[in-house]
């Protein structure tokens, strides 16, 4: 076998680890870690010592806020007249007046700090089996992953969480057109090996810089989605958070975007294999000697 037929080699095997890495990245959902802040959290809870009581769960990872909120409406007096006749020397009529304060319960709510990982696709509890269930036994009703394009994600009538949801959404179209683009490659790039195909080796290039682009896209906007992300309540989290402990969530960065950003280089790379082996498959016959 000649230089260009491990050359051809390399191409292939690139190819596919390239496909591999990028479509792992995109159907992963560890894009953003989602974590809180443990000094923050206990500065807000003292800063409303009065209504929150804290309560952290599995050492430290996790954390229960028992909310005790006031009654909607002050308490009222209600006042009971009770008429007493007595028998006295002047046969004369007391009322009797009690001033009865009915007041209504105050609503005790608890509200959890939980670590989340999130991906393009959906917002997840990161906790294992036995950690969530027992949350579930601690009053944890919540569904333990959010799917971002359905219907019941709740919506904030706020304008930068509405951004944040757009960005979502366009981060998400880049993806699918990133792995369309990748199944096609894979199609031409098989038809223009097998076929001695110069021009679909070339558009087979072409695909998979293109695929690097939309996957760059992707990369980016999540990043800046996710700077831009503390301080706000955004509509995939608002049923989990209360408002007051926004700014204590920390962001980071998961494996699966790591992963990415190596795809989009093997991408890159692999544009550029193609784009040699169709000049050698132009000059040098045995490779579609050697593909047959």
């Amino acid at each position: 076998m000649q230089l260009s037929g491990y050359f051809l080699i390399s191409t292939v095997a690139l190819t596919a680890l390239a496909t591999l890495t990028l479509c792992l990245a995109i159907v992963s959902d560890t894009w953003e870690l989602i974590e809180f802040d443990r000094d923050r959290v206990e500065q807000v809870t003292r800063a409303h010592n009065d209504t929150h009581t804290l309560l952290w769960l599995f050492g430290g990872l996790a954390a229960r806020v028992t909310v005790t909120r006031p009654a909607p409406h002050a308490a009222v007096p209600v006042h009971r007249h009770v008429m007493e006749v007595t028998r006295l020397r002047r046969r004369r009529e007391v009322t009797s007046t009690d001033a009865v304060t009915d007041a209504p319960p105050a609503s005790v709510s608890n509200v959890f700090l939980l670590p989340m990982r999130g991906g393009l696709w959906t917002l997840c509890v990161n906790l294992d089996e036995d950690q969530r269930r027992n949350l579930q036994s601690l009053g944890f009703t919540e569904a333990n992953c959010i799917h971002y394009m359905s219907a019941d994600v709740v919506r904030v009538e706020d304008g930068r969480a509405d951004w944040q949801h757009r960005m979502q959404n366009l981060s998400i179209s880049c993806a699918l057109v990133c792995l369309i683009i990748l199944g096609s490659s894979a199609l031409v790039g098989l038809l223009g090996v097998v076929k001695h195909q110069i021009s679909a080796v070339l558009i087979t290039g072409v695909m998979y810089l293109l695929a690097a682009t939309f996957a760059m896209f992707s990369l980016v906007i999540m990043h800046f989605k996710r700077q831009s992300k503390k301080g706000c309540g955004l509509p995939e989290v608002v049923r989990y958070v209360a408002p007051e402990y926004y700014t204590a969530r920390v962001f980071s960065n998961g494996w699966s975007l790591e992963v990415g950003w190596l795809g989009v280089v093997l991408c890159v790379l692999t544009s550029g294999l193609w784009f040699l082996l169709s000049k050698i498959m132009r000059y040098n016959p045995l490779v579609s000697l050697i593909s047959s």
